[in-house]
């Protein structure tokens, strides 16, 4: 159906390449991920949801209802999120461009679920769209972002190491404070500390996640983070990108930290086993 009207430019296709993509993933068809990406990519670009509907985020006197609006930014978040993972650091891949993605990260399902309008943070951390005027901008807009927005910035900082292990080169020292390397490792602490308490991985987030039918993304959302902290890790493994002659004490030390992560990860994962649910795939976290 969706090749029988592939040039029909319209919102209702985007959101049927985007649910055909996430089936193609959990089915292992591979190559047809590939394609649906690209569809995907290319009619949200021609849909500009790249950009915001109009200027009037708080809908005073928009044409469109708050509900459409952010229906909107998550259907484009979750076209970046099915590019980003596809191109896997790799940029000649890459057709959504993080640079030209110009509205706000999705809103907690509260304000979702109510209709009621919001401004949120932008990507970058403490960020807000250019446009809003100062008299309307929030003391609390970054308390107002939903699990989503978290994912999405932590699949951002992912993508670049990815792109970092891939262009890793021996002449780069990772324990220099100046390092590409390290630089990655304060944006995944800055991550991980930006965390609302009700997105900690503890026992009583946990037990009232699963209470809500939220629990599936708490457990995806940090094992991604931890996943992404293996990643960064790997060029620290002898005989593979690290020169074996460079063992140092900041080496050690790093390693040591990498051994946590991996343990951190590990008790993840069986939290999952536990509660016996599986894990969704990102653009699930969309719907």
């Amino acid at each position: 159906m969706l090749f029988d009207s592939i040039d029909d430019i319209s919102v209702r296709n985007l959101m049927c390449t985007v649910l055909l993509h996430e089936h193609a993933t959990c089915t292992g068809e591979l190559g047809l991920c590939f394609m649906f990406s690209s569809i995907a990519a290319r009619l949200c670009q021609a849909l500009q949801l790249n950009l915001e509907a109009d200027y009037d985020v708080l809908c005073a006197n928009s044409s469109l209802p708050p509900t459409e609006k952010e229906s909107r930014r998550r259907l484009m978040w979750a076209c970046y999120l099915i590019d980003v993972i596809i191109t896997a650091g790799v940029d000649q891949l890459q057709l959504i461009r993080a640079s030209d993605i110009k509205i706000q990260l999705p809103c907690d399902d509260q304000y979702f679920l109510l209709r009621r309008a919001c401004i949120t943070e932008t990507l970058e951390p403490g960020s807000i769209l250019e446009f809003i005027p100062l008299d309307q901008v929030p003391a609390d807009s970054a308390e107002k972002l939903g699990y989503r927005a978290y994912f999405v910035r932590l699949t951002s900082i992912r993508s670049r190491v990815l792109r970092y292990i891939k262009h890793y080169t021996a002449e780069e020292v990772p324990w220099n404070s100046s390092s590409t390397f390290q630089l990655l490792l304060n944006d995944l602490n800055q991550w991980r500390d930006s965390l609302p308490e009700d997105l900690a991985f503890t026992e009583e987030v946990i037990y009232l996640r699963k209470d809500q039918l939220q629990l599936a993304p708490l457990v995806y959302l940090h094992s991604a983070y931890h996943t992404s902290y293996c990643d960064l890790y790997r060029i620290m493994v002898p005989f593979m990108a690290f020169p074996p002659e460079a063992h140092t004490q900041s080496h050690y030390a790093l390693l040591q930290n990498s051994s946590h992560t991996h343990n951190k990860l590990g008790f993840t994962i069986r939290q999952n086993q536990q509660r016996s649910f599986v894990l969704p795939f990102n653009t699930h976290l969309f719907r």
